[in-house]
């Protein structure tokens, strides 16, 4: 049985190698490239980036 400190330890979200792809007029965009991250209790993620 796993120990009450590791399940609390223990990502909310796990999230690997995502890309996000546009397509537009001017054809394909990839915006995020084989991203890699966890989400763990009591944490705030952000993502941000150029805007085009």
């Amino acid at each position: 049985m796993a120990s009450e400190h590791a399940f609390h330890n223990d990502p909310l979200l796990r999230v690997r190698d995502l890309c996000v792809d546009y397509i537009t007029d001017d054809g394909h965009f990839r915006a995020v490239k084989l991203v890699s991250f966890d989400i763990c209790r009591g944490e705030v993620f952000g993502l941000t980036g150029e805007s085009s």
